[in-house]
């Protein structure tokens, strides 16, 4: 029994290196020269062997860990949103004190002094106005989601000005 495990392991390790060259291409004509040579046939299951891999199974396995990527990323982003939205929400309600379901221009007034004291009162209002997208003076919790993005175009903006301002003194 001992003599048929040896010779079953002598086996394993004969064809362990041809598989292994054979999956990363390493020295691959040195394994298919031998079944060449014993028959001119054997080239065609190399070659089907190869492109098979490289035009079939490779692409099909990129595609896929494209599109496991693809997907976790919008979960990660759709949850990034949820997050963003749940904080917009409990910022809203802290500051809507009097439960009104809408932001007035006095309490936006307010939140920008805590938010961006450096601010003069004109970009204020102008904030102001372009989220209060139905103009009736009143910013309801739909609107106040855009403060974020327009928070960050003004920061943007500004940082363009600075550097550019910064060029011109050199």
């Amino acid at each position: 029994r001992m003599s048929r495990l040896s010779s079953d392991s002598s086996y394993v390790l004969k064809y362990r290196r041809p598989c292994s060259v054979s999956r990363n291409s390493r020295n691959y004509p040195d394994v298919m020269m031998p079944a060449y040579s014993s028959n001119a046939w054997n080239f065609l299951y190399f070659f089907v062997f190869i492109v098979g891999t490289l035009y079939l199974l490779l692409p099909l396995l990129l595609a896929i860990i494209y599109e496991s990527y693809k997907d976790a990323k919008k979960r990660e982003f759709r949850a990034t949103v949820r997050r963003r939205r749940f904080a917009l929400e409990g910022a809203f309600r802290a500051i809507d004190t009097q439960g009104k379901g809408f932001l007035s221009l006095v309490e936006w007034r307010g939140l920008m002094k805590l938010v961006r004291p450096n601010e003069s009162e004109q970009a204020v209002e102008l904030m102001f106005r372009v989220i209060d997208k139905d103009g009736n003076q009143q910013l309801e919790l739909d609107e106040f989601f855009d403060l974020v993005s327009l928070l960050q175009r003004v920061r943007v903006k500004r940082r363009r000005e600075e550097w550019h301002d910064y060029n011109c003194l050199c």
